[in-house]
């Protein structure tokens, strides 16, 4: 049976949470697409597309290579998980030639660099009670042409 082809934005997902590291940190399924959800598992990462494909051309044309920029925004109850997991984000993503998302079900997605691009620390959220930080990472990705 052919293997199954998924999203980057999915196999983000699953990457994440096949790292036993962060896995520990955050639980089965705390990592949401775009929004955190009003009942939500504590820490918990909201992943977010935040540009475009950005094609990575040659004097040949296309070369087959397309920058995607995500952030991964951190919601956690106390700063020291904050920083334990943005830690762990920081050496698990900064890579090379790396397929993401891989699984029994699926091949994944085959990134040749993963780089963080910006960090910022967004604070204490009050009303929710909640520490945030925010870091975008380009993740490149091999397309047909």
């Amino acid at each position: 049976m052919p293997e199954e082809e998924i999203s980057l934005e999915q196999a983000i997902k699953t990457h994440l949470l096949n790292d036993p590291v962060l896995a520990s940190y955050l639980g089965d399924d705390a990592v949401y697409f775009s929004v955190l959800p009003a009942i939500a598992h504590f820490p918990a990462i909201v992943l977010q597309e935040i540009s475009g494909v950005d094609p990575s051309p040659t004097h040949s044309g296309h070369s087959g290579i397309e920058n995607r920029r995500f952030q991964m925004t951190i919601f956690t109850d106390c700063v020291h998980k904050r920083v334990r997991i943005k830690t762990r984000l920081d050496r698990y993503l900064n890579n090379r030639n790396v397929v993401v998302g891989q699984t029994a079900g699926s091949d994944g997605v085959w990134c040749p660099r993963i780089w963080k691009a910006n960090q910022n620390d967004l604070g204490f959220d009050v009303g929710r009670r909640l520490y945030m930080y925010a870091m975008d990472f380009i993740f490149t990705e091999k397309v047909q042409p």
